[in-house]
Formats: structure tokens, C-alpha cells, sequence
């Protein structure tokens, strides 16, 4: 009577190594001589070998085993604790070594594997004994799941098909349905090569950078097949029921080859001989993370690159070039990763070591201050990163101008233009950082005149960044119409010359559709914005960076986009999703997740929510204190939106309080005359007025306006601003005449700079309609409010609170004037809008327009 070792059933046992290498010579006895396609498959192997072993006794192969050596049966056959995936079209032989050999570098384990032709019964079960036959649905869907939890790991065989790049088991649906199963139950799933392809992967690595992106590209369960037909549905099937979605399925397999790759990688240099010249291990573990960073899987390079170090320390001395580039290098990536203080320390280590053995003027020199200054902008220290890179540029500046030089060679040449392209561009960024905006054009200006006498065409991939950077400066220092056109166009030339560089998938490509939606967002137009950056979230989350802290901006801009068109569910709902990945990787303590809880501040007032608003406004303030001092200039901005939350609440002490701490912060960091000085005194002006002293009001509007005549001239958007918010006070002091001719003012300097069609336009043709309603102009107030919803319509949609309100504010001239009927439409349309599901509004609106309803309804005839 048969008895299966430790309790196991005879499905679920496995064979070992040693019973491994008895087959192999079994199939090399019986099956000489009968290859297909250059190889003993398995199919051969089943009518050769196994079937005719266990015909007598039709039992499986482990269990003719156990009876032959029932003396020492544990040195053959045990409970399987391996599952094996494999193709049966495949060599039978080199499954086996593979096998051996992964049996052999576990020898601190006692491993069975299952392996199906040896575990299971061929007689018993319809399983593929050749190409025509089915398999049973019962190993689809009851056996294999239980094989596999009771194996607790998974090895798939990895046989090439065209080429290596592209291995057989992105082609198996089986192996799809098996990971499938395996990796749910979070068990280890590896892959292992046949002896015979190391020669053939090593080659394949050395000639490729992308050989693990093309890996990647392998992987599509929905173009993987089985022998049979049947077996590809009720695999389908399986599929579904395991995890639910194919795409799933897909990310599970790519991280088994990502693993694979990783760990073949380990074993190559693990496995070059002690011997072998260094510069050839150098070669091998360049390839490795090249093909690493290309995948974006940046933490797995990190162990290979600290090999580069300790090699190249040893090979050139710890003071060389070579050990610099590695401490570079290894900064790079702790950057991407944004483990800063480690990449502070290895981009420091590399510019002491590149001014001691080449000078500081050597351009590794000169970019290695620029990759310090740019860790600490990520900091957010821009002061201490701005002196770097001015170090860097004064170093650019003092050298004599390439072309001048006596012999310099051309390339020479090219490379110093291109690293003071680098300089200028990061100084240019941390010029912005401190909205040093015109500075930061003229500084990447510099760059682009740099980058064209290097390159000599105005389309490479070495200006992409210059122009992506001129593209953001004008955003930021400009909202008018004309300006963030001229940046569309930057960004587009940008976005052109990096798609020509890296393809429609690369991570640079989703910066630049960020930055563009940003410009469409300024621009008004909002579907626009939508699509571009939507397109960038779809390139962030197919990449293996997908929760890099670059997916939480382009959450962000969404959220904005969303809150400017009035959704702020959605616009909530994306900002929280930027805040999940910044305290993944961040915490929530830190400085650059303050942006995030302004965002979410500044919904919760649009909603009306101030005291929540204020909440989110004090985490900020407090984060940013604890991170930089209680005078930094970064504190200016979140008191101003303190300063908003407590206006919009009718608090407007304790906003006066907030924005006068805003301005002294401003005065002392900026100056009286910079842009963010004017905007505390804009809203210094707005508390004044809302609390109802007027003249003060005015006296802060008046600097105001004097402030932003000497940085932008009279024909600007933020002059045109504040001509707007003096007609505001002018309008509450009741002098209705005043506050037209200061409105009339502002529209005349929007019309000529944004057009008519922008919804700032709008807001002052609505508040001339409601100066002209108060001063008993109701005609021209009627035409006023008509312009204002037209813009509003246009550039919103019908399913806005700005779109309501401005029919309501219709309904109310027309019942000044007495035309009841016509208010009263009005006011039902503004009421119908208010009313609609999903309109994120606040109860007053609603409650408003319908007792304006009543009120006018009751006015008309019966």
C-alpha cells in the first residue's frame, strides 16, 4: 500500500534535485534522437518516459518513485514546497538543469518541486499529453490554486522565444493565471534561466540599455495564449475571478521580471571571475542600472551603483574622476528617490573631490555646484541653493568665452556652452522659487543663446528644459492673454523636442504637459488644461514611478483646474490623492506638503468651510515655521490665506492682524516695491474695506497702485486689478459714479490685455452692473450683468455657481426696473442652476434665490 510521505496527498508532492538529474538522464537515454524544433520537449518526454514508467501501475511519476525507493524515498520525493511553471513546447532538458541549478544555490533548503509531468497522474487526468489534447478545468480551477498555496512560491522557467528580450512566459497564459494566483496570496514568485542563456542574456545586456524596458513591454495577458482554445476562456475566466482585471494581473508580472532582471543581474557580477579586469565589471553594472534608471526603477539600482563605488574606489583611488561620477551618480538617485540629505551628502562628496583633482573651473565642477543647489530647491532652502548655482554661473562668466580661445577644440567648446546652460537654467529655477521672475527670464535667456551656439538648432533635447523653464516664468510673472500664449509656445517647443528624444511615455514629457495645463488653466481654457493633464497622469502611472512625488503635481494641477471650473469634489478629491503620495514619501510634516494644504484651504473657502480653511491654512503655517523661522518669506503667503479665510468669515481683525504680519514679512524679504508686497497690500485694502474703514482702504490701495505702476507699468493686469478694487470701496463708501469711472478704468486695461472673453473681464462688467443697478442705471446695468453672463457661459459652462449667480443678478436689475416677468425668469434660471446635483454651493445661495423668487412672484398681477 502506497504512503505518502509527511501526510502529503500524491498531488502535492515533489520531486528533488537528485530525482531531477535521474530524469535527465532517463530523457537523454530514451528520447535520443527525437527532437522537434531543435529540442527534446515535453510532450516527448511524456510518451517516452513518464507514460511508459507508469503504465503498469497508471499512477503519477513521484508515486512510482516512492515505490522504488521506499528505503530512502526523502532523498527523492517529499511534500512540494516549489510550484514550476513551465512551457511544455520548451527543451525538457534545460527546464531540468535550471531546476538543478536553482536546487543547488538552495542547499540550505530542502526543496520538491512540483513539476505537473511528474506530479500528477497523466493517466487519471486529461491533461496535455500532446498538442491536441485539453486540459481538465479542474486544474485551472480547483488544483492549481490549491497546489500553489500549499507550495507557498512559484518558479517560472524563462525560455526565449525571437530573443531573450522577449521571453516565453509573457506569451503563456498559463504562467499569467498562475501569478495570478500566487500573487494575491503575496507569495514569492521567481524566474530562473536555463544555463545555456546566461551567455546569451550577458551578451544581450552589454549591446542594450533597454533590455529591461523592452522586458517590460512583453507583458500583455490579453495577447497571451494556451494550446487549446478551451483552455485560453476558462484561463480567462480564472483570471477574472482571481483578481478581477487583467491590468492587474499585467503589474503583477512586470514586478516578477523586474525581480528577475534584479537578481540575474546580482548573479552575473556576483559570478564574474575574481580575475576579470574591473573596467569589464564596471562595463557589466553600468548596463544594469542604465537599464534600471530607463525603467525608472530607481531604489533597485541603488545596491549596483554603490558597487560602482567601491569598485571604483579601489580601481582609481578614493579621490579619483571615477569615484566623483559614482557619488554623482548615487546623488541623482537619491534625489529622484527624495531621500535628500543622502543625496546632499554624495553631490557634496563629488564636488569636493572634482575641485581637488580638476579645478574649479572643470565643468564636472561647475555642475557639480549646480546638483548641490538643486538638492537644497528641493529642500526648499532657494536661498541656499540660489548662492550655489551663482557660485556656478560666476565661475561661467569669469572664464573667457569659449570661441575666444586659441585652439580650444570644438567639442571643448560645445561641452562648456552646454554646462553654463546648465548653470544658468538652475539658477534660473531658483530664481523663480523666490518669484524673482523677470530675473529668471533673463537668466534662462541666457541659457537658450548658450544651448544654440552649442547645438546650433533651436529644436534639441538639450534646450527642452531651457524652454520648458522660460514656459513656466511666464506663467508666473504675467497673466495676461498675449504673455501666456508666448508661453504656450515655449512649452510647446519643449514638449516637441523631448517627444522627439524619448517617446509619448517618458516621465520628462509628463513635466512638460503639467506646466501646460497650468498655462490652459491661466488661459481659461479649462478642457484643455483637462486633457493635457490627464495625458501626464496617465504617463506618471504607467511608469514604475507612479508614486513619485512628480504624480503628486500633476494631482494638484488638477485639483486646481477642477476647483477654477467650480467642481470642488473633484478638485478635493484630487488634492487629497497628492497628499496620500506626499506623506508616503515625505511625511506630513514636511515643508513641500504645505502647497497641498493650501490647495485644500482654499476649497474649503470657496465652499464656505472658513474655519476649516483655517485649519488646513495652520498646518501650513506651522510646518513652514517649524521648517524655516517665524520671518521666512514663505510664511507671507500663508498668512495672506489665513488673512483671506478670517475675511471671507466677517473676522476682519484677526485678517487685518494676518495680513499686516504678511506684509512685514514682505517689506523685509522683498522690498516695498516687488509683487508680493502689492498683494498684501491689495488685501490689506480688501479687510479695510470689509471692516468698514474705508479710508484706510484706500490709503493701502493707493500704495497699491504705486507699487504696481513701477514694476508693470499702467497697462497691466494687477494695475487694472487694483482699478478694480478701488472702484470696490468706492462702490461700499456709496459714491456709485466714482466707483464706475474706476471700474471703467480696470476694464479698459483688460479688454486691450486679456480680451474680452476672460472671466476677470467678467467680474468687472458684473460689478459695473451692480454700481449702475445701485445707482438707478438699471438699463445699463442690465447690459453690464448681459455681458458678464455671456463671458461666464463661454468660459464655465452652464453648470456653474458663477453662471447662477450672474442670472440672478439679472432677475434683480429687471425687478428694479420693474420688468417682473423677465425677473422672474431670471431668477428661476439662477435657482434651477443653484439646485443641481453635484453643484458644490453653499445653502445661503440657494436659500437666497428662491426667496427672490417668492418676493417677485408676489409682485406680479394674480
Amino acid at each position: 500500500m502506497y504512503h505518502a510521505p509527511d501526510s502529503a496527498r500524491p498531488s502535492h508532492l515533489g520531486v528533488s534535485v537528485a530525482s531531477l538529474q535521474k530524469l535527465i538522464k532517463k530523457i537523454r537515454k530514451r528520447c535520443k534522437g527525437q527532437t522537434r524544433h531543435g529540442c527534446i520537449d515535453w510532450y516527448t518526454v511524456v510518451r517516452a518516459v513518464i507514460k511508459p514508467k507508469t503504465h503498469r501501475t497508471e499512477s503519477s511519476y513521484v508515486e512510482r518513485i516512492v515505490r522504488k525507493h521506499r528505503s530512502n524515498q526523502r532523498k527523492y520525493v517529499g511534500p512540494a514546497n516549489v510550484f514550476v511553471s513551465h512551457a511544455w513546447g520548451e527543451d525538457a532538458i534545460a527546464t531540468l538543469q535550471a531546476l538543478e541549478d536553482f536546487g543547488n544555490s538552495h542547499q540550505e533548503e530542502t526543496l520538491f518541486f512540483w513539476l505537473d509531468i511528474c506530479s500528477e497522474n497523466l493517466h487519471q487526468h486529461a491533461t496535455v499529453a500532446t498538442e491536441e489534447e485539453s486540459t481538465s478545468s479542474i486544474w485551472c480551477g480547483v488544483q492549481i490554486p490549491e497546489i500553489i498555496r500549499s507550495c507557498g512560491r512559484v518558479l517560472a522557467i524563462a525560455s526565449h522565444g525571437a530573443s531573450i528580450i522577449h521571453p516565453h512566459i509573457c506569451d503563456r497564459l498559463w504562467c499569467y493565471y498562475e501569478v495570478a494566483t500566487a500573487a494575491p496570496l503575496g507569495l514569492p514568485i521567481q524566474v530562473v534561466m536555463p544555463p545555456a542563456l546566461q551567455a546569451t542574456f550577458t551578451d544581450k545586456l552589454l549591446q542594450n540599455d533597454d533590455m529591461l524596458e523592452q522586458l517590460q513591454k512583453t507583458v500583455n495577458s490579453t495577447t497571451a495564449t494556451a494550446t487549446q482554445p478551451r483552455d485560453v476562456r476558462e484561463l480567462r475566466q480564472c483570471i477574472a475571478q482571481t483578481d478581477g482585471k487583467e491590468t492587474t494581473v499585467d503589474s503583477a508580472m512586470t514586478v516578477v521580471l523586474q525581480d528577475w532582471f534584479v537578481s540575474v543581474g546580482t548573479m552575473l557580477v556576483e559570478s564574474m571571475d575574481a580575475s576579470a579586469p574591473v573596467t569589464d565589471k564596471l562595463a557589466l553594472l553600468d548596463q544594469i542600472v542604465a537599464n534600471l534608471t530607463r525603467a525608472h526603477l530607481h531604489g533597485r539600482s541603488l545596491p549596483f551603483y554603490t558597487k560602482i563605488l567601491d569598485m571604483s574606489g579601489q580601481e582609481f583611488g578614493p579621490k579619483s574622476i571615477e569615484v566623483a561620477a559614482a557619488h554623482t551618480r548615487l546623488g541623482e538617485t537619491y534625489g529622484v528617490l527624495h531621500v535628500l540629505e543622502k543625496a546632499l551628502e554624495h553631490h557634496t562628496r563629488a564636488l569636493e573631490i572634482t575641485q581637488e583633482a580638476a579645478g574649479d573651473t572643470h565643468p564636472t565642477t561647475i555642475k557639480g555646484l549646480c546638483h548641490v543647489g538643486a538638492v537644497y530647491a528641493a529642500q526648499g532652502r532657494p536661498d541656499t541653493a540660489m548662492k550655489h548655482y551663482a557660485a556656478a554661473v560666476d565661475i561661467v562668466e569669469a572664464m573667457a568665452t569659449p570661441e575666444t580661445r586659441a585652439g580650444a577644440p570644438h567639442d571643448a567648446t560645445d561641452v562648456e556652452l552646454l554646462v553654463a546652460a546648465f548653470a544658468y537654467n538652475g539658477l534660473a529655477t531658483a530664481q523663480r522659487r523666490v518669484n524673482d521672475v523677470n530675473n529668471a527670464i533673463l537668466t534662462h535667456n541666457k541659457a537658450l543663446v548658450a544651448c544654440m551656439k552649442a547645438i546650433g538648432s533651436g529644436e534639441h533635447h538639450a534646450t527642452a528644459s531651457t524652454y520648458l523653464g522660460l514656459g513656466l516664468a511666464h506663467i508666473e510673472v504675467v497673466d495676461s492673454e498675449e504673455d501666456l500664449k508666448k508661453a504656450t509656445e515655449f512649452l510647446n517647443i519643449a514638449l516637441r523636442t523631448r517627444l522627439k528624444a524619448y517617446g509619448d511615455t517618458h516621465p520628462e514629457i509628463a513635466d512638460v504637459y503639467d506646466a501646460l495645463g497650468r498655462a490652459f488653466r491661466k488661459l481659461n481654457n479649462y478642457d484643455r488644461a483637462l486633457d493635457v493633464l490627464h495625458t501626464a497622469l496617465s504617463i506618471r502611472r504607467g511608469t514604475a514611478a507612479a508614486t513619485n512625488l512628480a504624480i503628486a503635481c500633476t494631482y494638484n494641477e488638477l485639483g486646481r483646474v477642477h476647483s477654477a471650473q467650480g467642481h470642488f469634489d473633484k478638485a478635493r478629491h484630487a488634492h487629497e490623492q497628492a497628499l496620500a503620495v506626499q506623506v508616503k514619501i515625505l511625511s506630513a510634516e514636511h515643508p513641500d506638503v504645505t502647497e497641498t494644504w493650501m490647495d485644500l484651504g482654499s476649497i474649503a473657502l470657496l465652499c464656505g468651510k472658513c474655519d476649516e480653511a483655517v485649519v488646513q491654512f495652520n498646518n501650513a503655517l506651522s510646518t513652514r515655521a517649524r521648517t524655516f523661522g517665524d520671518g521666512h518669506r514663505c510664511l507671507a503667503s500663508v498668512y495672506s490665506c489665513l488673512g483671506n479665510a478670517y475675511h471671507t468669515k466677517g473676522v476682519h481683525d484677526k485678517a487685518i492682524e494676518m495680513y499686516e504680519k504678511a506684509l512685514q514679512i514682505s517689506n523685509d524679504a522683498f522690498g516695498s516695491e516687488h509683487i508680493q508686497t502689492y498683494t498684501v497690500l491689495e488685501d490689506l485694502g480688501q479687510a479695510h474695506r470689509g471692516n468698514g474703514t474705508y479710508e484706510t482702504a484706500l490709503t493701502h490701495y493707493d500704495r497699491a497702485l504705486e507699487v504696481t505702476h513701477a514694476i508693470h507699468g499702467s497697462n497691466h493686469p494687477a494695475t487694472a486689478r487694483v482699478r478694480h478694487s478701488l472702484g470696490n470701496v468706492f462702490e461700499s463708501m456709496g459714491s456709485y459714479r466714482k466707483a464706475i469711472d474706476w471700474y471703467s478704468a480696470a476694464l479698459e486695461i483688460r479688454l486691450k490685455v486679456l480680451g474680452k472673453n476672460h472671466l476677470d473681464t467678467a467680474a468687472i462688467y458684473n460689478d459695473l452692473g451692480n454700481a449702475h443697478n445701485n445707482n438707478g442705471d438699471f438699463d445699463d446695468a442690465i447690459v453690464n450683468y448681459q455681458l458678464d453672463l455671456e463671458i461666464s457661459l463661454k468660459c464655465l459652462g452652464d453648470n456653474h455657481v458663477s453662471v447662477a449667480l450672474a442670472y440672478g443678478n439679472l432677475g434683480l436689475a429687471y425687478e428694479r426696473k420693474q420688468q417682473y416677468t423677465e425677473a422672474l425668469q431670471h431668477h428661476r434660471k439662477s435657482h434651477e442652476l443653484l439646485s443641481q446635483p453635484g453643484m458644490d454651493v453653499q445653502d445661503y445661495y440657494i436659500t437666497r434665490a428662491k426667496a427672490d423668487i417668492n418676493r417677485v412672484d408676489a409682485l406680479l398681477p394674480s
